[in-house]
């Protein structure tokens, strides 16, 4: 089943192929703070934004905060592509991460 996930009154929304919304009743709000998982289990941080793109009122990136110095050099923060997180419930649930650690770049 293809999905893409929107907003609709500032609520998470996912498309189904074949058209209709499907509400996982979850305000955008309601992200921030979440816990955001690797593949693999470890814990890579927070969610401390979730970008919208206006025009197409849809997420495309959560922005990660207090990210561990041995996943992220220096623990610099980072933004991570919509297309990379698999579920959120509880918890944000990534299904791809780039080798770490993440080289901190000037």
């Amino acid at each position: 089943m293809n999905s893409s996930v929107g907003f609709i009154e500032g609520r998470l929304t996912r498309s189904i192929k074949g058209g209709g919304f499907v509400s996982d009743d979850l305000g955008i709000s309601q992200l921030n703070g979440k816990d955001i998982y690797l593949p693999d289990g470890r814990l890579l941080g927070i969610v401390g934004e979730t970008v919208v793109d206006g025009a197409q009122l849809c997420a495309t990136h959560l922005f990660v905060a207090g990210c561990p110095e041995e996943l992220v050099e220096r623990g610099v923060h980072l933004t991570i592509p919509w297309r990379w997180i698999r579920s959120i419930g509880d918890v944000v649930i990534l299904r791809w991460f780039p080798k770490t650690p993440i080289p901190y770049e000037h």
